[in-house]
């Protein structure tokens, strides 16, 4: 019995002659299908955004239409520009935009539900930057910060203003100079 995406790839490969896009898990089974079912030629560009650059190019330069297919979420926001741009243009092309698979939707591991129940309390792992006790003085002591993200600690030397004493910064922030 022939799957969904096989019966997209059939409709699709009556219609166009070639797919531009970049592969991801929401449109790998129709990708699979138009190698195995059609003869429709595939390039794999780096960029969603490409793909669809690429098929406007297509249809340019041979006058016939050209489909372009990203995965679901990122995918196919990187690719809106561009088709942007297709549409004040007026060039037709095909954007096919593959979903979540199925069955990460049955085992309770789905993308679209991150957010915590609402009885449960939001982690914050990002949380405030460690706060250090005040010194009196940035002489050659260094600093030490607490990085959030791998909670380790970094030593980092402040910069020197010779003559010159500053308060304690308070907060410090890794990569980044103290306020003055």
């Amino acid at each position: 019995m022939p799957s969904v995406s096989t019966h997209i790839a059939l409709t699709l490969a009556a219609h166009v002659d070639h797919v531009f896009g970049v592969m991801g898990n929401g449109n790998a089974y129709l990708l699979d299908a138009l190698a195995r079912h059609t003869d429709t030629g595939y390039t794999a560009v780096r960029h969603e955004a490409g793909a669809v650059v690429a098929a406007d190019a297509h249809f340019r330069a041979s006058n016939r239409i050209a489909a372009a297919t990203t995965t679901y979420g990122a995918g196919f926001t990187n690719a809106l520009t561009a088709l942007a741009e297709s549409v004040q243009a007026h060039v037709p092309l095909i954007m096919l935009v593959g979903d979540e698979p199925t069955p990460a939707r049955a085992r309770g591991t789905s993308t679209r539900s991150r957010s915590p129940p609402p009885s449960a309390p939001a982690p914050t792992p990002w949380a405030a930057p460690t706060r250090l006790p005040p010194s009196s003085s940035h002489s050659s002591t260094p600093s030490r910060t607490a990085c959030p993200s791998c909670w380790r600690s970094r030593t980092t030397s402040p910069p020197s203003t010779p003559g010159r004493s500053r308060p304690s910064p308070g907060l410090v922030f890794p990569n980044r100079s103290p306020r003055r």
